[in-house]
Order: C-alpha cells, then sequence, then structure tokens
C-alpha cells in the first residue's frame, strides 16, 4: 500500500489528534498520515497527531510609543517578542485614520529577531497610529494595544 505524510498549513476549530474514521480539519502542526485505496478512487486517513504550539501572546510596543510629535520622519518602530514566541509578526500602520501600511515580518529561525522595522522613506507628515500581532504554527495571537504618534 502507498501512503503519504504531509504537514498542513490551514487553521482548525477543532483541536486534539485525529482518528481514523473521523473527520477533522487540520491546522498548523497537525501530521496526518493518507493511505491510498486499494481501488486508487482517493486517499484514507489511516491517522496523526500534533504538535503545535501555543499561539503568540501580544507583544508591547516599545517605539514610538504615545509620543505627541516625533522629531525624525523615519523612526525606527520597536516592539517585544511576546511568550510564547511569534515566528512573524503582522505591523498595522494608519496615517492619518487610514491604512497606510501593513505587511509581515519575519523574525527569523530562532524567533529572537525581527521585533522592529524602520521605514525605507521618511513618513509623510501627519498623525499615525499602529499596531503589530504575532503568528506561529499555533495560529494567530493577540493585537498588541495600538501607540499613536504625530511627523511633523
Amino acid at each position: 500500500m502507498e501512503c503519504a505524510v504531509f504537514l498542513s498549513d490551514f487553521q482548525s476549530t477543532q483541536g486534539g489528534n485525529l482518528e481514523a474514521g473521523t473527520v477533522h480539519y487540520p491546522r498548523p502542526g497537525l501530521w496526518y498520515l493518507l493511505q491510498a485505496n486499494p481501488d486508487y478512487s482517493g486517499l484514507t486517513l489511516v491517522g496523526g497527531y500534533t504538535n503545535s504550539p501555543a499561539f503568540p501572546g501580544a507583544a508591547c510596543l516599545l517605539t514610538p510609543v504615545n509620543n505627541p510629535s516625533l522629531r525624525t520622519r523615519r523612526p525606527q518602530f520597536v516592539w517585544s517578542q511576546p511568550t510564547p514566541a511569534a515566528t512573524w509578526f503582522y505591523l498595522w500602520l494608519n496615517h492619518d485614520g487610514i491604512r497606510y501600511k501593513d505587511f509581515w515580518i519575519n523574525t527569523g529561525t530562532d524567533g529572537g529577531g525581527g521585533t522592529n522595522w524602520l521605514p525605507e522613506l521618511d513618513l509623510p507628515p501627519g498623525n499615525y497610529q499602529w499596531w503589530v500581532q504575532g503568528w506561529n504554527l499555533g495560529g494567530y495571537g493577540q493585537w498588541s494595544a495600538s501607540s499613536s504618534f504625530a511627523v511633523p
């Protein structure tokens, strides 16, 4: 019999281990074994297990933090690594109440880096608000509290 092992990258509302003969939706970190049916009509779930970590906690924004007016138009954004750690961060930046930038930042393979961002270009004058959200194989973490600042 032919067998294949897959690693899911889907999220699920169901936890626990997979069992033969039951229907489960895979989630990150869930390994499962599928076996080819003898008549080649598809695959049958044989079993599996999960080793997903807990989803990351909320990061703490360190700078810029509720500073009414910055002296630079290219501030460095810095936040803490939450516990459990995130492997990616999603940064969201509003300018005058409208989304200005949003993108993913990789923390590196050890989860220790990637907790900062320096804009490549000067930010336009105005009022800003920003947040970050962590992600790891356990799923999406909580959003950080927001922080506001102004660029002259």
